[in-house]
């Protein structure tokens, strides 16, 4: 899968609902098997004019800040590669579960000559050991899921994606324990 405009936006609309729907507690973000998202869709920018990819790099920061600012936790579910905008998916979210041997998740853009943003660079500051922040930044590393574990960008992997469904739903029973206000409270910090 691939980020397209459309997609995006559906994104951020969904976001928006279900951070002011009390009856939500939690979002669980998932992508198809064998990839969870490539990124921006290679096509749409080589075929838009300079105004459209305007667009889509301001939905891609819109996106950004949406997942960064949800109030309730996020947790991703990772089927296979999350690369460029789709490791930024991952790295906005409080729990990060990933298929064990099914993909690569990191920044290819460095590689291309493309800088990562500020603000995403002190959210891998904030998810990631220290140590390897410049080599994710910098070197636009791609990490196995074990690799990703250790370096504090994955909170776990797993077999199969059924095995991280059961992950993120006993995370939403545990968290389920703690008054709500302390959520939004505690990703304000």
């Amino acid at each position: 899968m691939t980020l397209t405009l459309p997609l995006i936006h559906e994104m951020g609309n969904i976001l928006g609902e279900f951070a002011v729907d009390q009856d939500i507690r939690a979002g669980i973000i998932s992508g198809p098997d064998g990839d969870f998202c490539l990124g921006l869709d290679p096509d749409a920018i080589l075929n838009s004019s300079t105004d459209e990819i305007a667009k889509i790099m301001a939905g891609i920061f819109e996106m950004f800040g949406s997942l960064i600012s949800f109030p309730k936790p996020l947790i991703a579910e990772v089927g296979g590669n999350a690369v460029g905008g789709g490791a930024i998916i991952v790295y906005t979210c409080d729990y990060r579960y990933m298929v064990d041997g099914k993909g690569r998740i990191g920044f290819a853009e460095p590689l291309v000559g493309l800088p990562i943003t500020r603000t995403l660079v002190l959210r891998m500051r904030q998810v990631m050991v220290p140590s390897s922040v410049s080599e994710a930044a910098m070197e636009g590393a791609l990490y196995k899921p074990t690799d990703a574990v250790q370096n504090g960008l994955l909170s776990e992997v797993g077999i199969s994606l059924e095995e991280l469904r059961k992950k993120s739903l006993s995370k939403i029973n545990v968290l389920n324990e703690f008054p709500r206000r302390q959520w939004s409270k505690q990703k304000e910090l």
